[in-house]
């Protein structure tokens, strides 16, 4: 291992203990100084996309994230930063799903799905106490639960979504509005939204 990978892997350690403690702003500049060490690296993307998620800088946190999924688009398994790998539906993955885990990240998932009604189901029998699940959805007016948009996308409102979090064990902690990409060089509305067990 080169001296800087062990810099940076020293940063990185550092960045994911302060996050552990709940030293945002300390986890952010060790993984900062990890990736001016190893750039491109998703382990460290990642970790830093949730940090920023959880600082509230949620565009910012969609691009490390997404830049995280995109470090190796031809081969994720290449990377060395998956357990496992699987393309299926995301209802029967999680009722397949032999652990636990303490995160799940549906970033642009839900939108292609409709109701959550079963998703929110899997996600509360796959997480640990305490455990966390983000993601971020097209916004819909309060009056509707679901809205297929005409790009074919859904859209789900906010009490539909703090009704399912109830419904399933799970704790709002952030439900917070704001463009979550950009369509044909326009803002699309949507909620990022991070939700505990307990």
């Amino acid at each position: 291992m080169s001296d800087a990978l062990a810099r940076a892997r020293s940063h990185f350690l550092q960045g994911v203990q302060r996050f552990e403690q709940g030293r945002l702003d300390d986890a952010a500049q060790a993984f900062e100084a990890a990736l001016a060490l190893a750039p491109g690296r998703p382990s460290v993307l990642s970790n830093l996309g949730l940090t920023r998620f959880h600082q509230g800088r949620f565009e910012d946190a969609a691009a490390h994230l997404r830049a995280a999924a995109q470090a190796d688009p031809n081969e994720p398994r290449a990377s060395g930063h998956y357990d496992t790998l699987q393309h299926a539906d995301v209802v029967e993955a999680l009722d397949s799903a032999p652990q636990c885990f303490d995160l799940v990240i549906a970033a642009d998932v839900f939108i292609y799905v409709g109701r959550l009604e079963s998703v929110f189901e899997g996600v509360a029998k796959v997480l640990r106490p305490g455990g966390w699940l983000a993601f971020t959805v097209e916004r819909a007016p309060d009056e509707h639960d679901v809205l297929l948009l005409p790009s074919l996308r859904h859209a789900h409102s906010a009490p539909y979504l703090s009704r399912l979090a109830q419904a399933h064990g799970l704790q709002v902690r952030v439900l917070r509005e704001a463009p979550i990409r950009e369509d044909q060089g326009q803002p699309v509305p949507g909620w990022y939204v991070l939700m505990q067990v307990g």
